[in-house]
């Protein structure tokens, strides 16, 4: 039964609410850039049940089945695994009740032999040549450059800038956390995880009630 049935009034106002949100001027994004945050913002707090409701009409709305799966693969780096893992299930269930063959087309530009290399590489274009020796500092240093950069971050499949010039717009004098790691490809939905927390304007956009 859904709460459209069970809980008309509340319904009624969250879904007027959140379209008044949706419309301000300032916060207006193309549609499918604001879907990609709001799934990005939804898999950030946990939000699986909403999550759910999300991601089918997102993708009606026609946003890439590759950049939804790519959101959830770089969410593990931030998130871990387990929390990561319920929003590629669900990514799953919705894609296959789409009628969208998996695994989709791999997005992968790294093998098991040379990630490392190619993440080292990364990290030098990104933060300058002292990173040719960062990874030999320690186990987690490793860690970063074989896997966070060379397993997901070289990986193709999200076209992240519409929402970073949203982001730099909308929080020009006070951006969150990761306004260091400006140049990252991962940056945008890293911001959006860890701000669905700490923002309160994230929470009234993070799901469209229809």
């Amino acid at each position: 039964m859904s709460l459209q049935s069970t809980d008309p009034e509340y319904t009624q106002r969250l879904g007027a609410f959140l379209e008044e949100v949706r419309n301000e001027p300032d916060s207006m994004l193309e549609p499918t850039t604001r879907w990609l945050a709001i799934l990005a913002t939804l898999t950030g707090n946990g939000s699986v049940d909403a999550y759910k409701e999300a991601l089918p009409q997102a993708l009606q709305e026609g946003l890439d089945p590759v950049a939804v799966k790519e959101m959830v693969y770089q969410a593990t780096d931030y998130l871990g695994y387990g929390r990561a893992l319920p929003f590629l299930h669900a990514t799953n269930d919705a894609l296959t009740a789409a009628g969208i063959a998996l695994p989709l087309p791999g997005q992968a530009t790294t093998t098991m032999n040379d990630r490392l290399e190619k993440g080292i590489a990364a990290q030098v274009k990104i933060f300058g040549e002292h990173m040719n020796e960062a990874w030999k500092a320690g186990t987690v240093n490793r860690y970063l450059a074989a896997n966070c950069f060379g397993d997901y971050y070289t990986r193709t499949g999200l076209d992240l800038a519409p929402t970073i010039r949203w982001l730099v717009r909308r929080w020009p004098t006070q951006l969150p956390w990761p306004v260091w790691h400006l140049p990252t490809r991962s940056w945008v939905c890293a911001t959006l995880w860890r701000i669905s927390w700490a923002r309160s304007t994230t929470c009234p956009t993070a799901w469209q009630t229809r």
